[in-house]
């Protein structure tokens, strides 16, 4: 499978997500060391939920690592931010720590259904890897859905949520978290969340959440109001 590194920024699932699905998210200064070079040497494509520090803050020292590695982002999301840097960076993004003339690739919409988003966006030419709108939180906010092997010749489908939503708990009570540009549109993003796992056994990995590593080594599905369980074979998510 093609190898994207998602995120710049938090570090619960780092180490967790390098060996299971070659897909990082969140990256930061301080976590550039756990990637290390193998990372950056398997990694074909950079794909950003968007540039808060916290999720963008390793861009520079990625570049030099690896300069001809592409990056992306929303169109909106560059739109609102990344055209206006010191916006951004009242906003909560760290521009001083982006790269010198930083013009990342721009991701472009497919008609791919995922779950109940009528569009996506291709990460890998398989369509193994796609991002999903996902606002709220910032506009042109996105989420990453993986399809995963298993050892066992089963497939488990993952959802990297970005700042989506915080943790499970939240995306359960349906709470946006408490910073974010568009309550209404936030709310609407957990929705669909819900929706997808409704729809597939979908094992829901957060960037902020301190369980995520265990959620994605044991391949937790999301269950809503029931005790969680082990996510099954998905044979027909990809169509």
């Amino acid at each position: 499978m093609e190898a994207p590194l998602t995120d710049i920024g938090k570090w619960p699932v780092l180490e967790a997500l390098s060996k299971k699905l070659r897909v990082i998210l969140d990256i930061s200064h301080v976590s550039l060391g756990v990637v290390g070079s193998l990372t950056l040497k398997w990694s074909i494509t950079r794909v950003l939920s968007h540039l808060h520090g916290d999720h963008a803050g390793g861009l520079k020292d990625l570049v030099t690592e690896a300069p001809h590695v592409p990056i992306y982002v929303s169109r909106e999301h560059w739109e609102a931010f990344g055209k206006h840097p010191f916006y951004a960076g009242i906003q909560g993004c760290t521009p001083q720590h982006w790269p010198q003339d930083f013009a990342p690739n721009i991701l472009e919409y497919s008609d791919h259904a995922v779950g109940p988003w009528k569009q996506s966006y291709n990460i890998t030419s398989d369509q193994r890897v796609v991002a999903v709108d996902t606002p709220g939180h910032v506009p042109g906010h996105i989420s990453l859905v993986v399809y995963g092997d298993n050892d066992d010749g089963t497939r488990t489908v993952y959802f990297l949520t970005g700042d989506a939503t915080y943790g499970l708990d939240l995306l359960e009570t349906e709470e946006p978290d408490g910073i974010n540009d568009d309550p209404e549109m936030a709310l609407q993003s957990l929705e669909l969340i819900k929706e997808f796992a409704r729809q597939t056994d979908l094992v829901v990995l957060p960037s902020h959440d301190v369980d995520t590593p265990r959620l994605l080594r044991e391949r937790v599905a999301y269950k809503q109001n029931t005790q969680q369980a082990p996510a099954t074979q998905v044979s027909s998510a990809m169509g």
